[in-house]
C-alpha cells in the first residue's frame, strides 16, 4: 500500500481503512467516549490503530488507552489490569482470534457485558460462535457483503458456485471468490 507502487491493485481495503471505519461507527453510532484499543504490536495492529486514532483525534475524543501486545502472546496479565482500570465503554480489538479469545477469557465474560466490542474483518465464524455462546455482542467490519443474503450479481454467482461444489458460505470464501 505504498504510494510509489503505482501499478498495484488491492482487492480489499487496508487495515488503516478498517480502523477508520470502525472508529467512525463506534463514535457516531455507539456513542463511544471511553475507549480502549487492544492491538497487536506489528504492521497489522498498528495499521488499524493508526486509522482509528486519526478519526478519534479528529472527533475530539480524549479518553483513549492503547494496550499493545506482542504477536503470539496469549497471556495478558498486564494488559488486563490496564483495561480494567480504564473501565471503557468501548473496546477495539485489533488482534488475531486466539489473542482476542484469550483476553476475553482472562478478563471474564462479565467484564465485557454492556460494553461496545468492535473488531476487524479477520475474525472467522468460529470466533463469532464463541462470542454468541458467551452472550457477547461484537461489531465487526466486513469487506464483502453478506454471502447468504446479498442480492448482488457476484454474490449470487458465488452462491451458485458454492452450491455446485458443496462449499459452505462464509465471508472469507466470498472474498476469495471475488478476488
Amino acid at each position: 500500500r505504498k504510494p510509489e507502487l503505482k501499478y498495484m491493485a488491492h482487492m480489499r481495503v487496508g487495515y488503516v481503512d478498517e480502523g477508520k471505519a470502525l472508529a467512525e461507527y463506534a463514535i457516531d453510532k455507539l456513542r463511544a467516549r471511553k475507549i480502549v484499543i487492544f492491538y497487536q504490536n506489528d504492521a497489522f495492529g498498528r495499521g488499524a490503530l493508526q486509522g482509528a486514532m486519526e478519526v478519534i483525534e479528529k472527533k475530539g475524543i480524549k479518553d483513549v488507552v492503547k494496550v499493545p501486545y506482542e504477536r503470539n502472546d496469549v497471556q495478558f496479565d498486564q494488559q488486563a489490569k490496564v483495561i480494567e482500570q480504564a473501565d471503557p465503554d468501548t473496546i477495539f480489538f485489533f488482534a488475531v482470534t486466539p489473542s482476542a479469545r484469550s483476553l476475553i477469557r482472562q478478563l471474564g465474560v462479565s467484564f465485557f457485558r454492556g460494553r461496545n466490542l468492535i473488531g476487524m474483518s479477520v475474525y472467522d465464524e468460529s470466533f463469532e460462535r464463541f462470542l454468541e455462546s458467551k452472550g457477547l455482542r461484537f461489531v465487526m467490519v466486513r469487506v464483502v457483503p453478506n454471502p447468504k443474503t446479498s442480492d448482488l450479481e457476484i454474490v449470487r454467482e458465488y452462491r451458485d458456485a458454492a452450491k455446485e461444489t458443496n462449499h459452505i458460505l462464509n465471508f472469507n470464501s466470498l472474498e476469495a471468490f471475488i478476488n
